[in-house]
C-alpha cells in the first residue's frame, strides 16, 4: 500500500476517535443535567373517580409525587380539601 494512503487512514481514525469521545462526553453530561432537573413535588390527587357533588373525605384523596411543574390550583395539604364539594368530575 501507498505510505501516504496509510497515513491519511491513521489520521482519519485518530480524528474520528477524538470527535466521538468529545460528542459522547457531551451527551452523557447533558443526560445527567436533565435527570437532576426532573425533580418531583408532592401534591394532593384524587384516589378514585369522583362525581359532581361528592363531598371530599380522607379516603377520596391521596398525596403523591408529581413530576415537573405544579398544576394551577394544586395543593400539598389534604386538610385544605377535606369537606369541600366536587364541582367537576375528577
Amino acid at each position: 500500500m501507498n505510505k501516504r494512503f496509510v497515513g491519511v487512514l491513521i489520521f482519519a481514525a485518530i480524528v474520528s476517535l477524538a470527535f466521538s469521545t468529545v460528542f459522547y462526553r457531551l451527551l452523557v453530561h447533558q443526560s445527567q443535567t436533565t435527570k437532576a432537573a426532573a425533580a418531583t413535588v408532592r401534591i394532593v390527587l384524587a384516589a378514585r373517580d369522583l362525581e359532581v357533588g361528592t363531598m371530599l373525605r380522607d379516603e377520596d384523596i391521596k398525596v403523591a409525587d408529581w413530576p415537573g411543574a405544579v398544576p394551577a390550583g394544586a395543593t400539598a395539604q389534604p386538610q385544605d380539601l377535606v369537606g369541600r364539594g366536587v364541582t367537576t368530575p375528577i
